[in-house]
């Protein structure tokens, strides 16, 4: 079981991916009362089927798409080491250029064991959409935290097996989430 985070980043990058675990993991907490999600039994209720874009619609398609999807009016991120990780995605991504990377929470995805995204890429969020984010975020009840993330063209896999372990990627990067 995996939470992915689409995060948006607002600065366009000269490569594809940048990886890497952080010191510490995300903690999620529901909008309204603060309190903070500690285990998937709590996050289950707060699920609906995740759709995607296809074109110019949004689609639930279960043959292409299957997993839980949160947004954020109902559960906020907040991580310590976000800043940290942006500093080290843009090292990876811009070598060096002054601007700075902004994250912004779209939702948050629950990969389960045998959910799956097909390959794709990623559907534009906002004009200044330009990298997806995935961390890995460790809930109790959740099992071994896998999520990987494959980009064919690269012939690449991210494998995120830890709180805290993250991966972004440009949103034109075809991948799979298995």
């Amino acid at each position: 079981l995996v939470l992915l985070c689409n995060v948006s980043l607002a600065t366009l990058p000269d490569a594809v991916i940048a990886y890497g675990r952080s010191a510490s993991a995300p903690t999620l907490f529901r909008v309204g009362t603060g309190a903070v999600v500690l285990s998937v039994e709590e996050l289950l209720p707060l699920t609906a089927p995740a759709k995607f874009g296809r074109g110019t619609e949004t689609v639930l398609d279960e043959y292409a798409h299957r997993t839980l999807k949160i947004g954020s009016d109902v559960v906020r991120v907040e991580w310590a080491a976000l800043d940290a990780t942006l500093a080290t995605i843009h090292r990876a991504l811009r070598g060096g250029v002054r601007s700075r990377l902004t994250a912004h929470l779209h939702d948050v995805l629950l990969y389960r064991p045998g959910d799956f995204f097909v390959k794709h890429t990623d559907s534009l969020k906002s004009p200044r959409h330009l990298l997806t984010m995935s961390v890995v975020v460790a809930l109790s009840g959740c099992g071994e935290a896998t999520g990987d993330v494959q980009f064919p063209t690269l012939s690449t896999t991210w494998q995120g097996r830890a709180g805290g372990d993250w991966c972004a990627w440009y949103t034109s990067e075809e991948h799979a989430v298995t």
